[in-house]
């Protein structure tokens, strides 16, 4: 708990801001809730989170039936996300991820919280060799690892993100067999995004929404 009031202060400038779950640190570890030091640096904490889900809802509301889509979190790492976009659609959610030990710790946490939501240990290709049944359409919630992508003096460019945004989506528009497909890409919240970047993908995908923290795009 100590570790957690520490990243709190520096990350989010509270002991306690490190909130996932719904809850502040101090509650969600209490129950029980573990992390990965790296998924405390790199998780969408509630705030964020809260409201990239209420931009999907908003955009989604026209163009599909919201409670016969699915969400699938292909870079999931502690599931925050995926979870608050489950609760604003009400529907069913799987979440990937190719690192055990956030695997593990994140199935856990589901477990622990008795939460709707569940994991899968695998690459994010593999999400398609089973993918969820029973779905119109599929919204993919899409946060890659930025590594290189990143830079304090151009913000983030997602054609360098690992893998690069751009084949993200291409990949899903050839795989995935769902009625209708979209895709909310997590955006920083702080820091600027290469214009560019988002062109390339706006003039192939229609944009439904873009605001603080996030792009939503129809790939149907």
């Amino acid at each position: 708990m100590a570790e957690l009031e520490r990243a709190g202060l520096a990350f989010c400038g509270a002991p306690d801001g490190i909130g996932l779950y719904g809850m502040p640190a101090g509650d969600w570890y209490a129950a029980g809730v573990r992390i990965a030091g790296r998924t405390c640096v790199e998780a969408a904490l509630n705030g964020p989170s809260r409201r990239v889900a209420e931009t999907v809802r908003r955009s989604l509301a026209p163009v599909t039936t919201l409670d016969r889509i699915g969400v699938v979190d292909l870079f999931a790492g502690s599931g925050n996300l995926m979870l608050h976009v489950r609760d604003v659609l009400g529907t069913s959610c799987v979440g990937m991820d190719a690192d055990p030990v956030v695997f593990e710790l994140t199935r856990g946490n589901f477990g622990v919280l008795d939460l709707p939501a569940s994991m899968r240990l695998g690459s994010w290709a593999s999400y398609f060799l089973d993918p969820l049944p029973d779905v119109d359409a599929t919204l993919f919630v899409l946060a890659p690892p930025w590594g290189p992508a990143f830079s304090f003096d151009r913000g983030l460019d997602l054609r360098r993100t690992n893998p690069p945004v751009g084949e993200l989506v291409e990949h899903i528009t050839r795989s995935d067999r769902s009625g209708r497909r979209f895709a909310v890409i997590q955006l920083p919240v702080h820091e600027p995004v290469v214009a560019a970047s988002v062109r390339e993908l706006t003039k192939r995908y229609r944009q439904l929404d873009r605001a603080v923290g996030c792009l939503v795009l129809d790939l149907t």
